[in-house]
């Protein structure tokens, strides 16, 4: 029973709350949920770095994040789809007048 406490106090801790209005059920998906938020700011941080210092010549395609994420959690995190942006000619005039 000691055990279960531990982990209470533990999961709480991690997420930053007070145990004592949670259940242990609660603070495991607090704390799961935590877990996959920091592991996505993690792995956009590396892809952002592995883009910097690519070789083009080596690696075309850039460093995607979802290419940082641990296996157990691209199974639980979807990939996004590709989103392209389409620009008009008056947002590149725009664009253009702004930076000159």
């Amino acid at each position: 029973m000691e055990q279960v406490w531990v982990r209470l106090y533990e999961l709480a801790g991690y997420v930053g709350v007070d145990p004592d209005s949670y259940s242990l059920r609660q603070l495991a998906w607090m704390a799961n949920e935590r877990w996959k938020r920091e592991w996505t700011h993690t792995s956009r941080w590396c892809a952002l770095l592995a883009n910097i210092h690519r070789d083009e010549q080596k690696r075309r395609r850039p460093f995607d994040p979802w290419d940082f994420l641990p296996e157990d959690l691209q199974t639980v995190i979807q990939k996004p789809a590709p989103q392209r942006v389409r620009f008009t000619p008056s947002d590149l005039h725009a664009l253009k007048e702004a930076f000159e």
